[in-house]
C-alpha cells in the first residue's frame, strides 16, 4: 500500500512538473535585421560647390518580423564611407559619379551611386 501511495505521488508530481513547463510560453525573440537599404531623398541634386547634406540619404531597415525602421541619416548607428567623393570642407569639388557606402551597427552594409554635376 505504501508503494502505491508513493508511486501515485511521484506520478502526480511528474505530471504537474510537465504541465508547468508546457504552459510556460517561450520568450519572444527580438527581431533581427534582414535588410539595410539606402536611397536618395526626393528631388536631391548634387552640384560642385554644394555642401554634402546627409539628410539627402534615406535609410530603410527591414526586420525579421516584417516591420520597417527608418533610421535618420545622422543616426549614431550609421557610419559613412565617403572616400570616393571629392570633398573639401564637406563641399563637392569635382563632378562625376561616385559611390557612397554606409554601415549600420558595424555590421549591415549598403551603397548607392550618386552623380555630382557641374
Amino acid at each position: 500500500m505504501k508503494k502505491v501511495i508513493l508511486l501515485t505521488i511521484f506520478v502526480i508530481s511528474v505530471t504537474m512538473l510537465a504541465l508547468t513547463f508546457a504552459s510556460c510560453s517561450p520568450k519572444e525573440s527580438t527581431p533581427t535585421i534582414k535588410k539595410f537599404e539606402m536611397s536618395l531623398a526626393d528631388d536631391v541634386e548634387f552640384k560642385v560647390g554644394d555642401t554634402l547634406d546627409y539628410n539627402a540619404f534615406v535609410f530603410k531597415v527591414e526586420l525579421s518580423d516584417g516591420s520597417i525602421k527608418t533610421p535618420t541619416s545622422t543616426n549614431a548607428g550609421i557610419v559613412y564611407d565617403l572616400t570616393e567623393l571629392k570633398l573639401v570642407d564637406s563641399a563637392f569639388t569635382e563632378a562625376g559619379e561616385f559611390t557612397v557606402r554606409a554601415v549600420y551597427l558595424n555590421e549591415y552594409k549598403t551603397e548607392i551611386k550618386i552623380v555630382v554635376e557641374e
